[in-house]
């Protein structure tokens, strides 16, 4: 990048000045928030896979995480605080997330939604698995789904509630809403994931890609990125009608923390895990 092109970007907002020591104590203190601790989370991972599934998995190399492993630390955080007993995340994928959260949590039952083999394709990561090709992706995912606590449920997500064979009795602690992140699905997804919450005030409904618009106005109106709509916009929208309708507010954690020695980033390295608490 060159100066001209980086001063442009900073003018514009699609770089941002950040304190990254702020940013980070912020997050850390939105994990207290939900009465669960960063640390404890790490550690309950080091138990459970051991160094060289965090060296290899989660990147956990030199003491810089990915993206991935924050999303893993805060289900390995909830699960030394809460009772987790049903799990339902919708978008499936490669199914590694699924695993690691049968890992995590032994003894609850995870049904988890993905789109049937010919859908898979035309999905949001269809390019990524036309990549490695179909037959193989299908391999991988079933792999990572051996568990015998993960239910794969295999549907568009708009059919869930007509599901002849599956009996959802609103009983689930935690869902993830991880599918498709773009309008409609993400409307119709965070529905149904609503409803089958149990709403015991210890249930949590988890959104994958927030990134806070009101902070971050090059994406307000929507924005094309690589000839695709940006997903977080409509995420966003879907959290803060949520809030609005239910009157519960929800809480953001990072999906990785920025370098400390960072000042400008690119507004998408601040995404979140929106998390609503019923």
């Amino acid at each position: 990048m060159g100066l001209i092109d980086y001063q442009i970007k900073k003018i514009t907002g699609r770089l941002i000045k950040i304190d990254p020591i702020k940013i980070i104590q912020s997050d850390l203190k939105n994990y207290n928030k939900l009465g669960v601790d960063f640390n404890e989370g790490i550690e309950v991972l080091k138990e459970i896979f051991g160094i060289d599934f965090l060296n290899s998995v989660l990147s956990f190399k030199k003491g810089k995480l990915s993206t991935k492993s924050y999303q893993f630390i805060l289900f390995a955080s909830i699960s030394k605080k809460y009772n987790i007993k049903k799990i339902l995340e919708i978008g499936t994928y490669d199914g590694e997330n699924s695993y690691v959260l049968s890992k995590i949590f032994n003894e609850a039952i995870i049904d988890t939604v993905d789109l049937p083999d010919k859908e898979i394709i035309k999905g949001s990561f269809g390019n990524t698995i036309n990549s490695i090709g179909l037959k193989k992706h299908i391999q991988i995912r079933n792999k990572n789904l051996s568990a015998k606590n993960i239910n794969f449920i295999e549907s568009n997500s708009f059919f869930l509630p007509s599901i002849d064979n599956q009996k959802f009795k609103k009983d689930y602690n935690l869902v993830f809403i991880d599918g498709n992140h773009l309008f409609p699905e993400v409307s119709w997804d965070t529905f149904f994931g609503y409803h089958q919450l149990k709403k015991n005030g210890n249930s949590f409904l988890i959104m994958d890609d927030f990134l806070n618009l009101s902070k971050h106005k090059i994406y307000g109106k929507g924005r094309i990125e690589n000839n695709e709509k940006v997903s977080i916009v409509d995420v966003y929208k879907m959290c803060e009608k949520l809030k609005l309708i239910t009157g519960k507010d929800y809480v953001t954690i990072l999906k990785t923390h920025p370098d400390k020695n960072k000042k400008y980033v690119y507004p998408k390295k601040l995404k979140s895990l929106a998390i609503f608490k019923f």
